[in-house]
């Protein structure tokens, strides 16, 4: 069973404006079993389409590839590779160091080498329509919600997104890693929660909502500039089943 839509503080000062709107599904830690997971992606898919219709947001959509490495997920992108257009980047995580190249010294250390973390866009190929004509198309989330990698963002100006994300996270990036063509941020809700409210201000001009899942505290995070309780409410039906 999907539990509930939590709805967090965050602001100690009940006068003054939050500086995120955070909702948190929680979700166990065993796999969901796929009448939940349909459940719960029938609700991502039509959340995003509200939300870009109502305030002509444009989705942005990111895989993180180290959830992919074993089944059911390992297949699937050669499965729907007629249906997007797919490019490779860099995922930063905030507060941690950027990512930098081995040293001599990491290559003969008997440590595990910790790698970069890299991350799939998936957008919808834009000639699909031209061979697969009245074709549903499915989306990254479609597919592989459920994983634990999943990340939306929905963007005011995305054709701005990925060159002001770059810039906003990983601007002091070593040149190695130049010819990535983007970075992207991998927030959690513990990210939200412990960043100043002029941290999160920033953070809410590269996007308008976040939407991911997240393994700090399990589950499915729901980050907004402005409130969304309504619309949250509007599709709760899609959880209870």
């Amino acid at each position: 069973m999907i539990a509930p839509i939590d709805v967090l503080q965050t602001t100690s000062d009940p006068a003054a404006p939050p500086p995120a709107y955070l909702y948190h599904i929680p979700l166990p830690g065993a796999p969901l079993d796929e009448q939940e997971l349909e459940r719960l992606r029938h609700f991502v898919d039509e959340l995003v389409k509200a939300l870009s219709s109502a305030k002509s947001f444009a989705p942005q959509y990111f895989v993180r590839m180290r959830r992919l490495d074993k089944e059911p997920w390992s297949d699937r992108m050669s499965a729907n590779s007629q249906f997007w257009r797919v490019k490779v980047g860099l995922g930063i995580h905030p507060g941690k160091p950027l990512p930098a190249p081995p040293s001599l010294k990491d290559v003969f250390s008997t440590k595990v080498m910790v790698l970069p973390e890299l991350v799939y866009k998936i957008d919808t190929n834009p000639y699909v329509d031209t061979f697969l004509p009245n074709c549903e198309i499915p989306s990254a989330t479609n597919i592989y919600l459920g994983c634990g990698g999943c990340e939306v963002f929905l963007a005011a100006n995305p054709p701005e997104f990925l060159a002001d994300a770059r810039r906003l996270f990983a601007e002091k990036l070593d040149p190695a890693y130049a010819s990535l063509p983007f970075c992207v941020p991998l927030l959690g809700l513990q990210d939200f929660v412990g960043a100043s409210r002029d941290t999160i201000r920033l953070w809410f001009g590269l996007f308008e909502v976040f939407i991911a899942e997240v393994r700090d505290d399990p589950g499915l995070l729901i980050a907004s500039r402005e409130p969304i309780t309504q619309p949250l409410a509007d599709l709760q039906h899609f959880l209870d089943g």
